[in-house]
């Protein structure tokens, strides 16, 4: 069948998305704490203040550029992440009707989230497996597009 062929090629565009986060998360958590005279490491990501100011902002400068609220560093960080899930849950049964008016209009829908998949979630992001991703992604919303007309 070949809508099922379909989904499987989509089904691995989205895990291939959800690795380009977790490679950049990764890439990202790779800068270790270093000890001075003035902090030591409590883990690998977060500062002691041994002397001066326990209250001092020690931590702002590595952990809040991974874990923060703040939007231009959260949307740029977790964006693969998120569409990677996004597009995961896409692939569950239960989610999914079964009316074929309903399938073409999903398969329409899954080609321009595949586009800003790539375009927003993986060229930019993980190196050379981003750029692949996003070839991947825009492959998978062509065959969004083509199975659309099959419905």
């Amino acid at each position: 069948n070949a809508s099922q062929k379909f989904r499987l090629f989509c089904l691995f565009a989205s895990f291939l998305t959800l690795s380009i986060g977790l490679v950049h998360i990764s890439n990202k958590l790779s800068t270790q704490c270093v000890s001075s005279e003035t902090t030591s490491c409590f883990g690998p990501w977060l500062y002691w203040q041994k002397t001066g100011d326990g209250l001092a902002d020690v931590n702002g400068q590595y952990w809040r550029t991974v874990f923060s609220f703040n939007t231009s560093v959260f949307f740029d960080l977790w964006t693969p992440i998120f569409l990677g899930l996004a597009s995961l849950h896409m692939h569950i049964p239960a989610l999914m009707d079964s009316s074929s008016a309903y399938e073409r209009d999903q398969w329409q829908f899954n080609c321009i989230f595949f586009i800003i998949t790539a375009l927003f979630g993986s060229f930019g992001y993980a190196g050379n497996l981003g750029v692949l991703g996003g070839f991947v992604n825009i492959t998978a919303a062509v065959v969004c597009l083509v199975a659309s007309n099959f419905e």
